[in-house]
C-alpha cells in the first residue's frame, strides 16, 4: 500500500470513529469501536507523523483516557503520554484537560508553570482566568507575568463588549465598502475638500479647544446612555448614522483635530502603560489631569476606537485625516518629552517625580511612531492586523 492510499485510510477510519463516537451519519453510537479506530489512527502517527489525521487522533485517544469514556477506564496517565504526543504535533485542542492534569498532579507531578502555559495556550478566556488565579493566589509569585495575563483578560473582555454593544464591522465588510464608495466618487467626479492645516493650528486647537471638547464628549457619552465609543467622523456621516455618537459640531476639521485629540492623549497615557505598567500610567493621568481613568467600560479607550469604521471612505477623505494625524503627533511628541523631563506644571506632585524618575522619554517616543503608524496602515487596509484593545490595562 502506498503512503497515499495508507492516509487516504487513515482518513476514512478518522471519520468512521467520529461517525461511531457522536452517532451521524447513519451509525449508531459505539464507544468502543469509535476508540478502536481512533488507536489505530493514532498509532500509526509513529510510523508517519506527516499524516493530519493520525496527530488528530492522539488527542482523541487521550481524551478518552481523562474522560474515562467509552471501553477504557480513567487513566490520567495514559490521558498525559496522548496528550503529550497531539502536543507535540500541534494538534491539542484540549488544553484545559492537560493543563488540570498539570495543575492537580494527576498521574504526573505538579507542574504549575507547565499548567498556566496550557490553560493561556487555550481560545477561552475561562482558561486564561485559571492560569491568572495561579498567580493571583501566590501559588507562583511572578508579578509581571501576573500583570501580563490580567492584561490579557482585560483586552478580551472589552474586545467582546465592543463587538456586542458598538456593532462590529469585518473587515471584508469595510473592504466592500471602501470599494463601493471610491467608485461611486470616480463615477461623479467629486472630490473631498479639507480646509487647510497646519501644525500651528492644531496646537491652537489643543491649547484651548480640546479640553473643552473632550470633557463635553465625556457628559454627552454619559447622558446617551449607552457604551458606544466609536466617533462619527464626519457630518455627513451621522445623517446616515443617526444611532451613532457623535460630537457634530463645528465642521469636518474641528471634528477631525478631535479625534486626533482623542488618538494621541490616549496614545501617550498607554505607551507609559506598555513600557512600565499600570501603576505609572495611573501616575501620568493623575500628574497630568487628562480625564481618561473612566474612559471606556471599565479600562482606558483604545484609540482604534476613534474612528467609525468606514466613515472615512472613500480614499481621499481620510488621507487628510491622516495628514492631521502625523502632523499632530510631531506636537504631541514635544508636548509628551517636555512633561516628562521633571519641570512641568502637573496636578500631583509624588505620581509626577515618580513618573520622571523611571521613563526613557525615547523608548516612549519610539511607541508613539509605532502604534500611529499602524493605525495609519489600519485606515488605508482595514485588513491589516490591529488588535481593537492593544494595551487596554484594567480597572479592577
Amino acid at each position: 500500500m502506498t503512503l497515499e492510499e495508507k492516509r487516504k485510510q487513515i482518513e476514512k477510519w478518522f471519520d468512521e470513529a467520529a461517525d461511531f463516537e457522536y452517532g451521524e451519519n447513519g451509525k449508531e453510537v459505539n464507544l468502543e469501536k469509535a476508540f478502536e479506530l481512533y488507536k489505530k489512527c493514532a498509532d500509526y502517527y509513529d510510523v508517519d507523523p506527516g499524516c493530519e489525521d493520525a496527530a488528530t487522533c492522539l488527542e482523541n485517544v487521550g481524551r478518552f483516557y481523562f474522560e474515562g469514556k467509552g471501553p477504557v477506564a480513567q487513566d490520567y496517565s495514559e490521558a498525559l503520554k496522548w496528550y503529550e504526543k497531539a502536543l507535540t504535533a500541534n494538534e491539542l485542542t484540549y488544553y484545559s484537560d492537560l493543563a488540570k492534569i498539570y495543575e492537580e498532579g494527576l498521574g504526573t507531578e505538579v507542574n504549575l508553570v507547565k499548567a498556566s502555559e496550557l490553560y493561556l495556550l487555550s481560545d477561552y478566556i475561562e482558561d486564561w482566568k485559571r492560569a491568572y488565579d495561579i498567580y493571583r493566589t501566590g501559588k507562583i509569585n511572578n508579578p509581571a507575568k501576573e500583570n501580563e495575563i490580567r492584561l490579557r483578560i482585560a483586552i478580551e473582555k472589552r474586545n467582546q463588549r465592543y463587538y456586542e454593544r458598538s456593532g462590529y464591522i469585518a473587515p471584508a465588510a469595510l473592504a466592500a465598502a471602501h470599494a463601493a464608495a471610491t467608485a461611486a466618487l470616480q463615477t461623479s467626479g467629486k472630490s473631498f475638500q479639507m480646509p487647510p492645516f497646519s501644525k500651528e493650528l492644531f496646537i491652537k486647537y489643543f491649547n484651548s479647544d480640546f479640553h473643552a471638547d473632550l470633557r463635553t464628549f465625556f457628559k454627552f457619552r454619559y447622558s446617551y446612555g449607552d457604551c458606544t465609543y466609536s466617533f462619527v467622523m464626519s457630518v455627513e456621516s451621522f445623517k446616515e448614522n443617526p444611532g451613532r455618537l457623535t460630537m457634530n459640531w463645528k465642521g469636518n476639521l474641528h471634528y477631525k483635530m478631535f479625534s486626533v485629540g482623542v488618538f494621541l492623549i490616549h496614545t501617550m497615557a498607554q505607551v507609559i502603560g506598555h513600557l512600565y505598567g499600570y501603576r505609572l500610567m495611573e501616575d501620568y493621568l493623575r500628574a497630568s489631569g487628562w480625564p481618561l481613568i473612566h474612559c471606556g467600560a471599565g479600562g482606558h479607550m483604545h484609540p482604534i476606537q476613534v474612528m467609525y469604521e468606514g466613515v472615512l471612505y472613500p480614499l481621499n477623505a481620510f488621507e487628510s485625516y491622516i495628514n492631521i494625524l502625523n502632523t499632530s503627533k510631531d506636537f504631541i511628541k514635544e508636548y509628551f518629552s517636555y512633561f516628562l523631563l521633571g519641570n512641568a506644571p502637573n496636578l500631583n506632585p509624588d505620581a509626577y517625580s515618580r513618573l520622571c524618575k523611571v521613563v526613557n522619554i525615547e523608548a516612549l517616543l519610539d511607541d508613539i511612531d509605532a502604534i500611529t503608524d499602524n493605525y495609519v496602515k489600519w485606515i488605508k487596509d482595514p485588513d491589516t492586523d490591529y488588535p481593537l484593545m492593544l494595551f487596554d490595562y484594567p480597572r479592577e
